[in-house]
């Protein structure tokens, strides 16, 4: 079971699950912070515009990060091999590196 959470919204912790942030105006690390002191086991999904935002939400224990701007930067470069007469399989191979290596690795991602 997933749960909505907002500030105003109480659940018992025991019975959830999993916790999905998908809303922008949330201050993410501070509902993650709360939730993680409610249940350590709890999978928690976050949804951040920007990835430079990743590695801290990471480091507060999000299981798992998407970011819009990696999203668009990935259907982007999709859309541009296609276009250039990449073949599937090498389309596949790239989006697999830029997964590994930009969008899921902490180390990779710079602040402004």
């Amino acid at each position: 079971m997933f749960a909505y959470f907002s500030p105003n919204h109480r659940f018992r912790s025991h019975t959830i699950k999993g916790l999905i942030i998908a809303a922008s105006s949330v201050a993410a690390h501070e509902v993650v912070a709360a939730a993680r002191e409610l249940n350590l086991a709890l999978r928690i999904l976050v949804r951040t515009t920007y990835l430079r935002e990743a590695e801290a939400l990471r480091a507060l224990g999000v299981d798992g990060v998407f970011s819009g701007e990696g999203e668009i930067a990935l259907a982007m470069t999709d859309f541009l091999m296609e276009e250039l007469g990449a073949s599937a399989e090498q389309i596949d191979h790239e989006r697999d590196r830029i997964r590994r290596e930009i969008l899921e690795s902490p180390a990779a991602v710079t602040p402004d």
